[in-house]
């Protein structure tokens, strides 16, 4: 296994870092997150989730959101941020949940209004280019049905953009 890890991706070093956390429990985090070399620390709350995925958990949206955000291909841009949370809802099986943890990411102030728009107006082809490395197939299929999921996300900034404008527009007549 050891000499297959090293030829392997950055999501197949987190999906069997989590299942070795999983089997060995928290003593072994950081050796765990050590031995797989495509990772970092900064990786490791997202190796926590790929071993214990319990939407039903209280903090469970936080966790994904900074788990995304801090994770080493997360990091890297807006796109590569919203990449890691396609690839993780699709490796956990769970892409109905994407816009409530694209939210939850949003309202964080871990992505912009401007990054969530850029996304949704991208064609699906280039989208493709921000997902890291996997064996979980993501095609153009999977990512429009994720857009799709996005329109009431999206409809909702553009009431918040139009209530600002009239908040301001206010502001500006009682001045």
């Amino acid at each position: 296994e050891n000499a297959s890890l090293s030829a392997n991706t950055w999501t197949f070093a987190i999906e069997h870092a989590g299942k070795r956390l999983k089997e060995r429990g928290e003593a072994d985090k950081k050796t765990i997150s050590g031995v797989f070399h495509a990772t970092t620390l900064s990786d490791l709350p997202l190796i926590e989730l790929a071993a214990d995925f319990n939407v039903k958990e209280a903090k469970h949206l936080e966790k994904v959101a900074d788990a995304v955000a801090r994770c080493t291909h997360g990091a890297k841009s807006p796109a590569r941020l919203i990449g890691a949370l396609t690839w993780l809802v699709h490796f956990k099986q769970v892409p109905a949940r994407f816009i409530m943890y694209l939210k939850t990411v949003y309202d964080s102030d871990l992505i912009t209004e401007e990054a969530v728009r850029a996304w949704y107006a991208a064609p699906a082809a280039t989208l493709l280019a921000d997902l890291p490395e996997s064996e979980v197939v993501i095609g153009e299929a999977e990512i429009a049905v994720l857009k799709k999921a996005a329109v009431m996300f999206i409809q909702w900034l553009d009431q918040q953009g139009e209530e600002s404008e009239e908040g301001s527009d206010e502001e500006e007549e009682e001045d």
